[in-house]
């Protein structure tokens, strides 16, 4: 692996991050910063969105029904291809709604990604459920600031 393959895969490996890090911080500007403008599509639970603005508008509809939603992705694959790569990372996921029910759920996302004047992006992300249940939580939760 040469040292432009290691750059790559780090900017893209930052992306992921970024994308956890835009759920847990419930930041739909940070969260949306990492799809591709030019037709991004996300399939989440057999709903699929195509373009960045309706993806980030579902992003903003669905975080607002949790009261805590914590995502990380410990580990991943990466191959790049020129300014095109895929991904498979595992994603771990804990939440509980404004309702108060929780969950946790452990997913499969499936990445495409493309190399843009602004670096890499996210071009597709499909999430492949692995597990879903409920979680006990009953501690404390830091109240969300909107």
């Amino acid at each position: 692996m040469d040292l432009e393959q290691v750059t790559d895969e780090l900017a893209i490996r930052r992306l992921v991050d970024t994308f956890c890090d835009g759920v847990n911080s419930r930041d739909s500007g940070l969260w949306g910063s990492v799809w591709d403008d030019e037709g991004a599509t996300f399939c989440l639970g057999g709903i699929e969105r195509t373009g960045k603005d309706i993806i980030v508008a579902g992003f903003v509809d669905g975080i607002e029904a949790y009261e805590l939603l914590v995502q990380v992705a410990p580990n991943g694959l990466v191959e790049i291809d020129g300014d095109t790569a895929t991904g498979r990372w595992y994603i771990l996921e804990i939440g509980q709604l404004r309702s108060g029910s929780s969950s946790q759920q452990v997913a499969l996302c499936h990445d495409e990604y493309r190399r843009t004047a602004g670096g890499w992006r996210l071009r597709r992300r499909e999430v492949e459920r692995i597990y879903k249940g409920d979680a006990a939580l009953e501690g404390w939760v830091r109240p969300v600031t909107d």
